[in-house]
């Protein structure tokens, strides 16, 4: 065991040779709002966003140095996770005093992270190194950063406030409640949101994301139509193999007699990882774990080291618990790496090269056209602009909130963009959602010009 950090360079090798061989998530938004603002649009007041824009930020400050692309894309992404790998072997050590329980809360993660949707950045991925160090300097004391951390995890999305619930119980579990200590939190805290409110001021734009990321985002999104998505029972039924270690912890910390000495660590994790996943809510999607992986790959690494075969009481029990996660695990994955190695990166799929290259070449750089029902990063791809304002995404929770049809149809009239780019409504899923009124005015103002790839409908002003 002396030399097994020397593991360490090969697992984030192995993570980063998995991730490279997977399918790419590359969402829409993470290339095309950065795009906008680079070309001059601004958050709430151009471009309509419930989420906090920390995240898009950091990603234009990327793409304006190194450029827009889908491998910086990727890279970007990959950099992002490698750092989630090496923060938590660092805070696993620093927990346990124990590299082999280090190694084995990073093999955890590497198995599980891309299986939660984690080849490709979103705002719940951007969240679990963020709130890792927020644990981390929780746990050493740094009372400053822990609250800078926990706003520019605010910053990044809404729901890192469900944090504020352990990280208030992480400072009553470690006795840390004291004026000097909140007072050091607070001012952390304070600074990154100052520094955000002094920028919404100063870019006229503070009403605007008061409507867009609070009226809107969390005071009526959660709750309107298409929003909310539960998971089926075989997803939830799935769910039980990477989080079943939890059952060891639960029953580590209700024994009398002691098997390991890491409870009060047991204890903290849990928590820190049941919050974690409240992201999920109201609309699931496995990419929404992503802030819990990083604890319950900790628990999972303690448990793992922890668990004592020499009971003959507790062996054949342990023995029938282990076999069955480890089926249920091969199962997954399998299935998982079957569906997924090395198939045609989400969203960048040949036939949206094709709709992208033939826009390219049939409109000017900076034109303004219209997207309705398809990839709105094809305005990216293609150089050109919406002729709405602000950019809405055609997506039922928006389009049915009161007056957002009307203004849409409203700036087509006044525009009059020659090409519409539009895709067939489906039977079913978010595909399926027909905005009545502004399809009622496209099909009285333009005809069908071209069809793409049998698939996407190039409509020209009549």
């Amino acid at each position: 065991m002396k030399h097994i950090k020397l593991f360490l360079p090969l697992i984030l090798f192995v993570h980063l040779l998995l991730l490279f061989s997977l399918r790419f998530i590359a969402w829409p938004e993470m290339i095309l709002w950065p795009y906008f603002l680079l070309n001059g649009l601004l958050p709430y007041r151009d471009i309509a966003m419930a989420h906090n824009p920390l995240l898009i930020f950091d990603l234009t400050i990327f793409y304006k140095i190194f450029g827009i692309s889908l491998f910086n894309l990727k890279l970007y992404t990959w950099i992002l996770i490698l750092i989630t790998d090496l923060l938590i072997y660092r805070v696993a050590e620093k927990l346990t005093k124990s590299k082999a329980i280090a190694i084995f809360s990073l093999l955890f993660f590497v198995l599980w992270q891309p299986y939660f949707e984690g080849n490709g950045v979103w705002f719940d991925l951007a969240l679990a190194p963020l709130v890792l160090l927020i644990f981390y300097f929780l746990w050493n004391k740094e009372y400053l950063w822990s609250g800078v951390l926990f706003s520019l995890a605010i910053l990044v999305k809404q729901t890192a406030f469900w944090f504020i619930l352990p990280i208030g119980f992480t400072f009553w579990f470690l006795k840390m409640i004291n004026a000097r200590v909140i007072i050091r939190f607070l001012a952390g805290f304070t600074v990154p949101l100052f520094l955000f409110l002094i920028y919404l001021i100063f870019t006229n734009t503070l009403q605007d994301f008061y409507f867009w990321a609070v009226q809107f985002g969390i005071g009526y999104l959660p709750r309107a139509p298409g929003q909310i998505d539960f998971p089926s029972f075989k997803q939830t039924l799935s769910l039980g193999v990477p989080f079943a270690l939890v059952l060891f912890a639960f029953w580590t910390l209700f024994r009398k007699k002691k098997i390991i000495e890491k409870k009060l660590i047991i204890i903290l994790l849990l928590v820190w990882c049941f919050f974690g996943a409240l992201g999920v809510y109201p609309r699931w999607g496995y990419v929404h774990f992503q802030p819990s992986l990083p604890f319950l790959a900790i628990i999972s690494g303690v448990c793992l080291s922890s668990i004592n075969l020499s009971s003959k009481n507790l062996a054949k029990l342990w023995y029938a618990f282990l076999i069955l996660v480890m089926m249920g695990t091969v199962y997954l994955q399998v299935r998982f790496y079957r569906l997924n190695w090395q198939k045609p990166d989400r969203f960048f799929e040949e036939e949206t090269i094709q709709a992208a290259s033939w826009l390219k070449q049939n409109t000017k750089p900076g034109e303004k056209i219209f997207i309705l029902n398809s990839w709105d990063h094809l305005y990216s791809l293609s150089g050109t602009l919406p002729a709405i304002s602000p950019w809405v995404p055609t997506l039922p929770w928006y389009m049915e909130y009161q007056g957002v049809q009307e203004e849409i149809v409203s700036d087509l009239k006044q525009e009059k963009p020659n090409l519409v780019v539009f895709e067939p409504y489906r039977e079913k899923g978010l595909g399926s959602y027909k905005p009545e009124e502004i399809d009622n005015y496209l099909n009285e103002n333009y005809t069908l010009e071209e069809i793409i790839a049998g698939r996407f409908h190039i409509l020209k002003l009549k």
